[in-house]
């Protein structure tokens, strides 16, 4: 066997040490970069984070067969949703078990849990799928449980949502939400200049969509839909 030479030992040293570096900073990511979860039957929404977007499906509609096709385009926008709104914000599904791909989603779908938001918080199944965004740990069993922002859906066809969701995700990165101190005024008029950022869009939509913000001194609705 021959014998390595130091500038061997030390170029296979430095590679072994790189290589551990790159593992961590991996698994720091993946500890520190979640921003999204699928909460299982009887498992909490995780805490320690500065807001939670829920999607809430109430709406048992959408849970039929025929409509699966616009459930796993949901669920799609849900990943991409939880992937725009940065580390310290989580975006929410509610699963009795993890989806699998090529697996139909609606079997899967926790009714129980998001039939308990909508009761927790008034809103109506037919305007359903929602997207609740608030500050306070959502917690179903809570006396009272407010949201900042609310997305009311209201059964739009899959590409709609998807355009939608996209349009808005994208605005919330220009607008650089990630950027500004969380909870602030400059935290949701970004999330206000966000949503007027998508206003010719609301427009153009066939059915109506209601977006909501009610966030300290920043109050703010807007509707789509003809004529709007």
């Amino acid at each position: 066997m021959k014998r390595k030479t130091y500038m061997q030992v030390k170029t296979l040293a430095m590679c072994l040490s790189a290589g551990v570096l790159l593992m961590l900073a991996f698994t720091a990511g993946i500890a520190m970069g979640q921003e999204k979860k699928v909460v299982l039957e009887n498992e909490p929404i995780p805490k320690g984070y500065q807001s939670w977007s829920l999607f809430v499906i109430c709406n048992q509609q959408w849970l039929l067969a025929e409509n699966e096709a616009r459930l796993s385009n949901l669920y799609a926008q849900f990943n991409s949703f939880g992937d725009a709104i940065g580390a310290e914000h989580l975006a929410v599904w509610f699963s009795r078990r993890p989806p699998v791909a090529g697996r139909p989603i609606a079997p899967d779908i926790d009714s129980k849990q998001n039939a308990a938001f909508c009761t927790k918080m008034k809103l109506l199944p037919s305007k359903s799928p929602y997207i609740v965004v608030t500050t306070t740990y959502p917690d179903v069993k809570a006396e009272t449980l407010k949201h900042e922002v609310l997305i009311e859906l209201n059964n739009l066809p899959p590409a709609d949502i998807g355009n939608l969701l996209t349009k808005l995700a994208d605005q919330l990165l220009v607008q650089g939400l990630r950027q500004v101190d969380f909870d602030s005024e400059q935290y949701w008029s970004a999330w206000r200049r966000s949503v007027e950022g998508i206003g010719d869009f609301l427009g153009s939509m066939i059915k109506t969509v209601k977006i909501s913000i009610n966030a300290g001194p920043v109050k703010f609705e807007v509707e789509g839909g003809p004529g709007k």
